[in-house]
């Protein structure tokens, strides 16, 4: 006998879960639950979303626990319209995540989490080296932020499940300060 599946949707309604999706009803990770919500085609990269914070979105979605991934879906439609075109975007995000998880992850990770700071930092006083900062946006913008993640989620000295909502929360609030202020607009959710 076949074991049950595990609902993916309750009354209609996706329910987070680790990894990308095709359908709603599979369950839906923290970005495709956005894009649903925003009225966008399903995505786990929706245009509603700045990309590096979109990025930080499915690290922490995917690093949470089954049992933690719920205290996070309060958080999807603080994503939506949050978005901007500010190269410094990139490493304050980058920053602010860091400084969130640095004093709390274990000792092996800080080496690799302070030289991401440093990095962010120096790219940050200097927009100026297009090429730098292409580089610093396609490759270890993303990198810094999986390491810190990962740093995150194997803090032995907090809540590894807090610890990423709050690594989430930092990121939300930095994108939002240099998002143009335009109103939100979300749509009620239809499935099909």
């Amino acid at each position: 006998m076949r074991p049950a599946a595990r609902p993916r949707t309750v009354d209609g309604v996706p329910v987070l879960s680790v990894g990308s999706h095709r359908h709603a009803q599979q369950g839906a990770c923290f970005m495709e639950y956005a894009s649903y919500l925003a009225g966008e085609k399903w995505s786990d990269h929706p245009s509603c979303t700045h990309s590096l914070l979109a990025y930080l979105a499915r690290e922490v979605n995917d690093r949470t626990s089954d049992a933690g991934r719920a205290a996070l879906a309060p958080l999807i439609p603080t994503v939506i319209g949050v978005t901007s075109d500010d190269p410094i975007v990139h490493p304050r995000l980058v920053a602010r995540v860091v400084r969130t998880v640095l004093p709390v992850v274990a000792d092996q990770d800080k080496i690799v989490l302070a030289v991401a700071l440093i990095r962010a930092e120096q790219v940050s006083a200097d927009l100026e080296d297009r090429r730098r900062l292409i580089t610093y946006i396609r490759s270890s913008a993303p990198s810094s932020i999986s390491a810190a993640a990962h740093a995150a989620a194997h803090s032995p000295h907090t809540d590894p499940d807090e610890l990423l909502r709050r690594m989430l929360i930092a990121g939300i609030d930095t994108v939002t300060g240099h998002a143009p202020s335009a109103p939100k607009r979300v749509q009620a959710p239809i499935l099909s």
